[in-house]
């Protein structure tokens, strides 16, 4: 059996125990009168009803009703005395909620109006006629009472639910002014229902989407505003303080047989959940990047097998080759253009050759590291330095920006060296026309909170196509023009920082440069003793710059 059904049934029984058990109904008469009031509780009586008292003034209607606690009070209006029938019935009724049926022989319109003040449940014109008008009178007034007295338990009934539930409750009126608030409503939207009373809802509820777009604002506002029918939305609450909060919230009309007479609103702060769905976000996203590198790994493991085997049976022939052609040079220096460029091209093809062997001979036998304790712009000078010298370079501009703070790695220097020059390098490739390398160093923290330093190479170059992104660290996937590369760099590059506990990560987008982080574990700075393991460069100061034509 639902609730409201047990309520409605538990009023039926309680109506009908008030209207047929006359007998315990009692009524108390105030009729300063007294032949008439004794005519009345005759009568009274005789239709089955207690009549315990009899008061002939405001004053002892007051305290008789007050000591008696009567079902219904009987009163004359006009009472002799400094109070009348009408204030005493208006105070018995705000003390004791007892219904007042009236006793009068004026009907004129100052005193209906004064009657209607105080909420009457009857009015009788004396003389009456017979005990049926009487009977009338009163039966009417007990059902009315019983009658609000249930419709007030209900109301409270229902206010201390909407009080106690979780979720966040207001309602409006036809118009859209909010009538009530619970107070979860009032802890989260920050408005108090004293505050909002009466204000339109759009107020109190300030909700907007995510990126605060201005045509979702005004639809909410709008949905608010016409009663529509909305369950489940997930938009942000903004407070009267400012804050912003995510809420899920359902918006349904309040209708009677006319139609619309308001709207109710329930949501609740679903800030948890969206914390939960950002971890398990995060979370997902770490799996898949752990997936893509045990992939990785896999894939570099089953390379450097594969090229052991094959390393060694290649890499001799390719020495008889190599030297043959030396050989051919050496004895052939009146050769004719073409036979020299034949030549040339079967030598440059060969050292190609000999080049990815000893690449994928990195991937057979990973060298073991051996670590030294320095500082990061020490290498990045000591690169820059090699890499000036070496490299030819068109109208590129390097800077350097140095952590101010004195920090230190410990690495096997000639192998980050290789990764940070194999990183110029591409970047001096991504700018045929010229441009602007920037090399920083600085400190930061790690995906796990450690403490980290970045070196960071940053381009002005051609770019990344988003689509080649998830493949650059794919053995023998190069982007460079004319298949130059061997597509081994940034593969052997990761495998490097990895063998540092470090990260290798590459952000690019078409037409506006490559940004290469190298992240690698801080050295404890508790140790001294520091010995400068690489020679300094021509670049030394941070912020310098190097221009190479």
């Amino acid at each position: 059996m639902s609730l409201v059904k047990a309520m409605g049934q538990r009023s039926e029984s309680h109506l009908r125990g008030a209207v047929n058990t006359m007998a315990e109904v009692s009524i108390l008469v105030v009729e300063d009168e007294g032949i008439v009031a004794m005519d009345i509780s005759r009568a009274l009586k005789r239709l089955g009803y207690n009549v315990p008292a009899v008061a002939s003034s405001g004053a002892e209607a007051i305290q008789k009703a007050s000591e008696i606690q009567p079902d219904m009070v009987l009163m004359d209006i006009m009472l002799r005395g400094e109070m009348d029938g009408v204030e005493a019935a208006g105070q018995i009724r705000a003390r004791l909620d007892i219904p007042v049926v009236y006793l009068t022989a004026n009907d004129d319109e100052d005193t209906l109006r004064r009657v209607k003040l105080t909420g009457p449940y009857g009015y009788l014109l004396k003389p009456f006629r017979g005990r049926e008008e009487l009977r009338t009178a009163v039966e009417i007034a007990l059902y009315k009472h019983g009658m609000e007295k249930e419709l007030k338990e209900r109301e409270r009934w229902l206010a201390a639910t909407l009080k106690s539930i979780g979720d966040g409750v207001i309602a409006t009126d036809a118009d859209g002014g909010i009538r009530f608030m619970n107070p979860v409503a009032e802890a989260t939207t920050g408005w108090t229902q004293e505050e909002a009373l009466g204000k339109d809802l759009a107020m109190a509820f300030n909700a907007m989407d995510e990126g605060n777009n201005p045509s979702t604002k005004r639809a909410i506002e709008e949905s608010l505003r016409e009663a529509d029918a909305v369950s489940q939305m997930d938009h942000v609450l903004v407070t009267k303080q400012g804050m912003e909060i995510p809420v899920c919230y359902s918006v349904a009309p309040i209708m009677d047989d006319k139609g619309d007479t308001g709207v109710v609103l329930a949501f609740r702060d679903i800030s948890e959940r969206k914390k939960a769905e950002k971890a398990l976000r995060k979370a997902y996203t770490e799996l898949e990047e752990m997936q893509q590198k045990l992939i990785q790994s896999e894939k570099l493991a089953a390379l450097g097998r594969f090229s052991a085997g094959i390393t060694h049976e290649v890499k001799n022939p390719l020495a008889i080759v190599l030297s043959g052609i030396e050989v051919l040079e050496m004895r052939s220096p009146d050769a004719d253009e073409v036979t020299i460029t034949v030549m040339g091209k079967i030598k440059k093809a060969t050292l190609r050759a000999n080049d990815v062997l000893m690449k994928l001979l990195k991937f057979a036998r990973p060298s073991e590291l051996e670590l030294e304790r320095l500082r990061p712009r020490d290498l990045v000078n000591d690169a820059l330095s090699f890499f000036t010298y070496k490299a030819p370079l068109q109208n590129i501009e390097i800077e350097t920006q140095f952590s101010e703070e004195d920090i230190y790695i410990e690495v096997d220097s000639l192998q980050i060296q290789q990764v940070l020059l194999n990183l110029l390098m591409n970047s001096v490739e991504a700018m045929p026309k010229g441009g602007e390398i920037k090399v920083k160093t600085y400190k930061s923290g790690s995906s796990e909170g450690r403490p980290c330093c970045v070196i960071e190479v940053v381009d002005s170059g051609e770019g990344i196509k988003k689509d080649n992104l998830p493949n650059l660290f794919e053995p023998f996937f190069t982007t460079k023009r004319d298949s130059k590369g061997t597509g081994l760099g940034l593969s052997v590059s990761r495998m490097v920082v990895d063998n540092h506990d470090g990260e290798l990560l590459i952000n690019s987008e078409l037409g506006k440069g490559t940004d290469a982080k190298i992240i690698l574990p801080l050295a404890d700075v508790s140790i001294t003793g520091i010995e400068n393991p690489v020679n300094q460069s021509a670049v030394e100061s941070a912020g310098a710059k190097a221009a190479i034509y």
